[in-house]
């Protein structure tokens, strides 16, 4: 029979592992201090205690253009009606007339 999967470690246990090690204890101690398989207490002790939130995908328009574009829509009445296709389509009509405003 397989053995069976260890779950992952809280937050909590990775941040007393890696006490642990800090004061100078070997996997094999808190190993047996835990009774964490090895490998958890090896990545506990090399990986942050907290995770850092992974990347998502990235913006397509910057900062920048997003504003442009809100600036756009609430410039008028008929601009607000606009479905999302023409607003893309009209890039160009956009900067002149944002232009023109300033």
């Amino acid at each position: 029979m397989p053995p069976l999967k260890k779950s992952e470690l809280t937050r909590d246990q990775r941040r007393d592992c890696q006490l642990l090690r800090s004061i100078g204890w070997k996997y094999a101690q808190i190993q047996e201090k835990t009774e964490f398989s090895w490998h958890q207490v090896q990545y506990a002790c090399t990986s942050p205690a907290t995770p850092t939130k992974k990347p998502g995908r990235p913006p397509v328009l910057t900062q920048a253009q997003i504003e442009d574009l809100i600036e756009y829509v609430c410039m008028s009445s008929r601009n607000r009606r606009l479905p999302f296709q023409q607003l893309a389509e009209g890039k160009k009509e956009r900067k002149k007339t944002l232009r023109l405003k300033k």
